[in-house]
Protein backbone atom coordinates (compact mmCIF):
# COMPACT_ATOMS: atom_id res chain seq x y z
CA UNK A 1 0.00 0.00 0.00
CA UNK A 2 2.86 2.34 0.84
CA UNK A 3 6.19 2.37 -0.58
CA UNK A 4 7.47 5.61 0.27
CA UNK A 5 10.83 6.98 1.27
CA UNK A 6 10.64 9.34 3.95
CA UNK A 7 13.48 10.79 5.16
CA UNK A 8 15.71 12.79 7.20
CA UNK A 9 18.40 15.72 6.01
CA UNK A 10 20.49 16.51 8.96
CA UNK A 11 23.60 14.32 7.92
CA UNK A 12 23.50 16.86 4.69
CA UNK A 13 23.15 20.42 6.86
CA UNK A 14 25.55 19.23 9.66
CA UNK A 15 29.15 20.23 9.22
CA UNK A 16 31.84 17.64 9.62
CA UNK A 17 32.56 16.50 12.97
CA UNK A 18 29.60 18.33 14.20
CA UNK A 19 26.12 17.67 16.25
CA UNK A 20 23.03 18.69 15.01
CA UNK A 21 18.85 18.50 15.60
CA UNK A 22 16.53 18.31 12.66
CA UNK A 23 12.97 18.20 12.12
CA UNK A 24 11.56 17.45 9.40
CA UNK A 25 8.32 17.30 7.49
CA UNK A 26 7.98 15.67 3.88
CA UNK A 27 4.99 15.35 1.48
CA UNK A 28 4.82 12.62 -1.14
CA UNK A 29 2.59 13.39 -4.26
CA UNK A 30 2.26 10.17 -6.63
CA UNK A 31 1.97 11.23 -10.14
CA UNK A 32 -0.24 8.91 -11.68
CA UNK A 33 -1.80 7.54 -8.44
CA UNK A 34 -4.26 9.57 -5.84
CA UNK A 35 -2.44 8.96 -2.77
CA UNK A 36 -0.50 11.77 -0.55
CA UNK A 37 2.03 10.40 2.11
CA UNK A 38 2.88 13.42 4.97
CA UNK A 39 5.70 12.69 7.98
CA UNK A 40 7.39 14.65 10.63
CA UNK A 41 10.61 13.33 11.51
CA UNK A 42 12.96 14.10 14.52
CA UNK A 43 16.68 12.98 13.82
CA UNK A 44 19.92 13.41 15.55
CA UNK A 45 23.14 13.57 14.21
CA UNK A 46 25.70 12.91 16.43
CA UNK A 47 29.70 14.21 15.55
CA UNK A 48 30.64 10.44 15.06
CA UNK A 49 28.32 10.07 11.61
CA UNK A 50 25.74 7.95 13.59
CA UNK A 51 22.06 9.23 12.89
CA UNK A 52 18.77 8.33 14.79
CA UNK A 53 15.59 9.33 14.13
CA UNK A 54 12.01 8.58 14.91
CA UNK A 55 8.86 9.57 13.24
CA UNK A 56 5.33 9.39 12.04
CA UNK A 57 3.86 8.74 8.46
CA UNK A 58 0.21 9.39 7.06
CA UNK A 59 -1.13 8.14 3.58
CA UNK A 60 -4.33 9.34 2.50
CA UNK A 61 -5.38 6.22 1.37
CA UNK A 62 -5.59 3.98 4.62
CA UNK A 63 -6.81 4.68 8.29
CA UNK A 64 -3.77 4.11 9.87
CA UNK A 65 -0.61 5.44 10.44
CA UNK A 66 2.85 4.30 10.48
CA UNK A 67 5.60 4.71 13.25
CA UNK A 68 9.05 4.71 11.92
CA UNK A 69 12.79 4.49 13.91
CA UNK A 70 15.80 4.39 11.78
CA UNK A 71 19.42 4.46 12.09
CA UNK A 72 22.21 5.62 9.56
CA UNK A 73 25.74 6.32 9.42
CA UNK A 74 27.14 9.37 7.42
CA UNK A 75 30.63 9.86 6.01
CA UNK A 76 31.69 13.16 4.55
CA UNK A 77 35.08 13.70 3.01
CA UNK A 78 34.94 17.58 2.33
CA UNK A 79 32.35 18.72 0.03
CA UNK A 80 31.17 14.81 -0.77
CA UNK A 81 29.25 12.78 1.67
CA UNK A 82 27.18 9.31 1.97
CA UNK A 83 24.98 7.97 4.31
CA UNK A 84 23.98 4.27 4.69
CA UNK A 85 20.66 3.46 6.52
CA UNK A 86 18.20 1.27 7.67
CA UNK A 87 14.43 1.90 8.96
CA UNK A 88 11.93 -0.05 10.01
CA UNK A 89 8.15 1.14 9.98
CA UNK A 90 5.31 -0.54 12.13
CA UNK A 91 1.68 0.19 12.36
CA UNK A 92 0.24 -0.46 15.69
CA UNK A 93 3.61 0.19 18.38
CA UNK A 94 6.59 0.47 18.62
CA UNK A 95 7.92 -2.53 18.16
CA UNK A 96 10.26 -2.47 15.40
CA UNK A 97 12.58 -5.55 16.57
CA UNK A 98 9.89 -8.27 15.22
CA UNK A 99 6.42 -7.47 14.40
CA UNK A 100 7.32 -4.57 11.88
CA UNK A 101 5.79 -3.95 8.90
CA UNK A 102 8.28 -2.45 6.70
CA UNK A 103 11.81 -2.37 6.45
CA UNK A 104 13.58 0.03 3.90
CA UNK A 105 17.75 -0.23 3.58
CA UNK A 106 19.54 1.99 1.49
CA UNK A 107 22.36 4.38 0.19
CA UNK A 108 22.51 8.17 -0.17
CA UNK A 109 25.32 10.29 -1.94
CA UNK A 110 25.13 13.72 -1.98
CA UNK A 111 27.68 17.24 -2.90
CA UNK A 112 27.36 19.63 -0.10
CA UNK A 113 27.47 22.82 -1.66
CA UNK A 114 26.52 26.56 0.03
CA UNK A 115 23.34 27.19 -1.05
CA UNK A 116 22.04 23.72 -3.03
CA UNK A 117 23.29 20.25 -1.63
CA UNK A 118 21.78 17.82 -4.69
CA UNK A 119 21.76 14.07 -3.82
CA UNK A 120 20.73 10.64 -5.26
CA UNK A 121 19.10 7.68 -3.12
CA UNK A 122 18.62 4.31 -3.71
CA UNK A 123 16.54 2.21 -1.50
CA UNK A 124 15.14 -1.16 -1.23
CA UNK A 125 11.70 -1.82 0.64
CA UNK A 126 11.03 -5.38 1.87
CA UNK A 127 7.91 -6.37 4.12
CA UNK A 128 7.76 -8.66 7.28
CA UNK A 129 5.96 -12.06 6.89
CA UNK A 130 5.57 -12.26 10.87
CA UNK A 131 3.63 -8.56 11.03
CA UNK A 132 0.27 -8.13 11.98
CA UNK A 133 -1.01 -6.09 8.94
CA UNK A 134 -0.39 -7.46 5.42
CA UNK A 135 0.76 -4.42 2.94
CA UNK A 136 0.72 -4.96 -0.81
CA UNK A 137 3.89 -7.32 -1.42
CA UNK A 138 3.52 -7.16 -4.89
CA UNK A 139 4.07 -3.35 -5.08
CA UNK A 140 7.61 -2.09 -6.36
CA UNK A 141 10.24 -1.89 -4.08
CA UNK A 142 13.38 -0.67 -5.21
CA UNK A 143 13.69 3.17 -5.80
CA UNK A 144 16.12 5.68 -7.03
CA UNK A 145 15.86 9.06 -5.74
CA UNK A 146 17.15 12.37 -7.62
CA UNK A 147 16.93 15.68 -6.15
CA UNK A 148 18.42 18.24 -4.03
CA UNK A 149 18.17 20.36 -0.30
CA UNK A 150 18.85 23.93 0.06
CA UNK A 151 18.61 26.31 2.69
CA UNK A 152 16.59 29.36 2.91
CA UNK A 153 17.74 31.19 5.79
CA UNK A 154 19.81 29.88 8.39
CA UNK A 155 17.11 27.84 10.07
CA UNK A 156 14.84 27.35 7.16
CA UNK A 157 15.83 24.12 5.26
CA UNK A 158 13.77 23.04 1.97
CA UNK A 159 14.04 20.36 -0.31
CA UNK A 160 12.76 18.03 -3.17
CA UNK A 161 13.07 15.30 -5.31
CA UNK A 162 11.88 12.90 -7.95
CA UNK A 163 11.53 9.03 -6.61
CA UNK A 164 11.35 6.16 -9.66
CA UNK A 165 11.10 2.85 -9.43
CA UNK A 166 14.17 1.13 -10.91
CA UNK A 167 12.94 -1.27 -13.26
CA UNK A 168 10.72 2.38 -14.84
CA UNK A 169 13.47 4.94 -14.33
CA UNK A 170 12.55 8.39 -16.07
CA UNK A 171 9.28 7.06 -15.98
CA UNK A 172 6.93 9.43 -14.34
CA UNK A 173 3.62 7.99 -14.90
CA UNK A 174 5.05 5.50 -11.96
CA UNK A 175 7.38 8.28 -10.36
CA UNK A 176 5.84 10.78 -7.49
CA UNK A 177 7.57 13.83 -6.38
CA UNK A 178 8.63 15.02 -2.76
CA UNK A 179 8.91 17.96 -1.33
CA UNK A 180 10.64 18.40 2.14
CA UNK A 181 10.44 21.34 5.04
CA UNK A 182 12.66 21.58 8.15
CA UNK A 183 14.93 22.90 10.21
CA UNK A 184 18.34 21.92 11.50
CA UNK A 185 20.81 23.43 14.31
Amino acid sequence: IICNIIFSQTNITTPMGSTGFGVWTTIHQAFKENETVGSIILDLHLNIGLELLVGKSISSNVDYSFNQFGIAYDIKLFEWGSKLYCKRYDIDDFDFSSTYEKEELGIEIYKRGWKLNSFLRINECTYNANSDYKLNENAVNQFITIGGIGRMTRFATYGFGIKMPFDKLFNMRYSSIEATFGTSF
